[in-house]
């Protein structure tokens, strides 16, 4: 797999072999933004595209078995990272199998944090992957008798079988539970920021919502959706109570005006119908997020053929021309600048830049320049090519 390495003043580099196409998941490398993986270029050599990653402060897993060989707890570290790395992969919408699991793609870092090598072409079973890194490294010194039992148990049960990742964790003795909260939360100091204040988060609302009263109003917005309901039915009460008051019967003839009856129904109705809609519309709540939180975004294709598009930051505008665009479309219909998507305070908007065939969201045009908050399940169209927007 590694087809070259050196080092110069610059710091420790390897190199592995890419192909002629470019990835989606070559973009999102670029930027850097998953934080389990090695730093990465991408380089065009002879017409090929290859990866070549930053190992400088990393070591690799069997230089490292070769000087300190792994005790049951560090096994279980180096497991647990290698899915942790996988995790964070799939947050992005990249595959796991593309991650890269030998003793010489596997590297330790600073306080034994684990990252590793994503190639966009390469696929294996995670199973198989993590079998084929212990039978390697069974060949390494091993003096701790238990953590040798502890791999060949581990081998044994990964070779019977495929497994998930969440059968793997179980094995080593990583799955989180209630009852084993707290061990997880230890274990959470491998792995990046986000995940720590996510399970943080998570645990801080569970204990809030246990904590109240099961009869507790815990809808801060219900209040506000009754209003319209309460606004129609007045818009049919006030001519109904008009009517049994006898408003419109004639004081001659005693005989009731069907025609001003009707008016009376039609305006009060169409009055509360105007009044309830505007009220829904503001009680409608925005997709809320922690400033703090990471958010993110990603529009998956409803036709087959067209590449997913992860929103890597804000703003992130969405054309024709390549140049100008963070989001690249092809389409006769599609603007060179058509749409963006942009963050304000906690909320995700999407507005359309003036394109000349519109910007739809749930199959409604939506003005120029108008901000549309995004939900998670929203359906957006540029010129005719639809995607599903996913927040997480």
């Amino acid at each position: 797999m590694i087809t070259e390495e050196w080092s110069d003043s610059n710091g420790k580099y390897i190199r592995i072999e890419g192909d002629d196409s470019y990835h989606i998941a070559d973009r999102i490398l670029e930027r850097g933004c998953i934080e389990t993986l090695l730093p990465v270029q991408i380089e065009r050599v002879n017409g090929r595209r290859d990866y070549v990653y930053e190992t400088e402060r990393y070591e690799k897993l069997g230089d490292y078995l070769e000087s300190k060989p792994l005790s049951v707890d560090g096994w279980r570290q180096v497991i647990s990272g290698i899915l942790d790395i996988t995790d964070e992969l799939e947050r992005f919408l990249l595959a796991g199998e593309h991650l890269v699991i030998t003793c010489d793609t596997v590297f330790i870092g600073d306080k034994d944090t684990v990252r590793g090598i994503y190639v966009s072409e390469h696929r294996q079973n995670i199973s198989a992957a993590i079998a084929g890194l212990i039978e390697t490294a069974i060949k390494y010194p091993e003096y701790d008798r238990e953590a040798a039992e502890y791999i060949y148990s581990i081998h044994d049960r990964l070779i019977t079988g495929s497994k998930t990742k969440r059968q793997i964790r179980e094995l080593i003795g990583t799955e989180r539970n209630e009852e084993a909260g707290d061990q997880y939360q230890k274990d959470l100091s491998r792995t990046s920021e986000p995940k720590k204040k996510l399970y943080n988060m998570i645990k801080k609302n569970n204990k809030d919502s246990n904590a109240k009263s099961p009869r507790q109003n815990t809808d801060p917005d219900q209040n506000k959706k009754l209003l319209p309901l309460l606004l129609v039915a007045a818009g049919i009460l006030i001519p109904t109570v008009l009517m049994v008051l006898g408003i419109f019967d004639s004081k001659l003839t005693g005989r009731r005006d069907y025609w001003m009856m009707t008016g009376a129904y039609v305006f009060f109705l169409t009055a509360a119908g105007y009044g309830a809609r505007r009220l829904w519309q503001d009680s409608e709540p925005d997709i809320i997020f922690d400033m703090d939180e990471e958010i993110n975004v990603c529009l998956i294709p409803t036709e087959r053929g067209t590449p997913m598009m992860p929103v890597i930051y804000f703003p992130w505008h969405i054309g024709a021309d390549e140049k100008r665009t963070d989001g690249h479309i092809e389409g006769k219909d599609i603007s060179p600048i058509h749409a963006s998507i942009q963050r304000e305070s906690r909320s995700v908007y999407l507005i359309d830049e003036e394109s000349g065939s519109g910007t739809y969201l749930n199959s409604t045009r939506i003005p120029p320049f108008e901000k549309k908050c995004l939900a998670d399940g929203d359906k957006l169209s540029f010129g005719g090519i639809s995607y599903i927007v996913e927040i997480t």
